[in-house]
């Protein structure tokens, strides 16, 4: 990249990879960057976010780039910033309910959920879900435990927040989330804790469509 980045949010959209926000190791950061792997000539600078933070998760939706959340030397932030990627700007959209570090962010058809994080005193159980339309964030079922930097991805139909962080230690519980009850179910927990854990998921036909976690554990937490 461009710059070192730690806690930046990463999403891809349009086939590019955008590297957003975090911290270079002196200072807080605004700036973001793309990869286009068919231009063949690295990363490269686009506009920059309105706040420098870190633990910001991004997610893509309807063709734009959300940068969700995150936290800086004194406070968490309940702001979000939107990325249009063909005219090269950011703007301002509703703010969530709740400041969350930390947070986990993906879509999920029509809608953006926020899952957990930390509001600067302590880890969330709570989520909420963000409707691009209406511009206004919604507050759904409460996870069954409170975790700030897990990871969170979509499987047929489903939100899925595996790991993170409580306030004491990394967790191996998972959990699912099935919007159309609006409930959350504890599943099996995974054979080791996990925090600050990235998580994706691998579609294909030899392997009949099975859900693959691709996970970095890390050894503290920056929440």
């Amino acid at each position: 990249m461009t710059q070192q980045r730690r806690q930046a949010g990463v999403v891809s959209a349009m086939g590019k990879l955008f590297a957003i926000g975090g911290h270079d190791g002196m200072q807080h950061l605004a700036s973001a960057e793309m990869f286009d792997p068919r231009e063949g000539v690295g990363w490269r600078r686009v506009a920059p976010m309105r706040t420098c933070r870190r633990g910001i998760a991004a997610a893509a939706l309807d063709g734009a780039i959300y940068a969700v959340g995150g936290l800086d030397d004194t406070t968490c932030f309940s702001t979000v910033e939107r990325y249009d990627i063909e005219s090269n700007t950011w703007s301002d959209v509703a703010p969530m309910n709740v400041r969350r570090g930390g947070v986990g962010v993906s879509a999920l058809g029509k809608f953006l959920f926020a899952v957990g994080g930390n509001d600067g005193s302590s880890s969330l159980d709570s989520c909420e879900r963000y409707d691009p339309v209406l511009d206004k964030w919604k507050l759904v079922a409460k996870m069954t435990n409170r975790r700030a930097g897990a990871g969170v991805c979509v499987l047929d139909g489903a939100l899925y927040a595996l790991g993170g962080f409580d306030d004491n230690s990394p967790l191996s519980t998972c959990e699912r989330y099935d919007p159309s009850t609006d409930q959350w179910t504890q599943l099996a927990n995974m054979t080791f804790s996990r925090g600050t854990c990235l998580f994706y998921v691998l579609l294909h036909e030899k392997w009949q469509e099975k859900l693959r976690f691709m996970c970095k554990q890390a050894k503290s937490s920056s929440f």
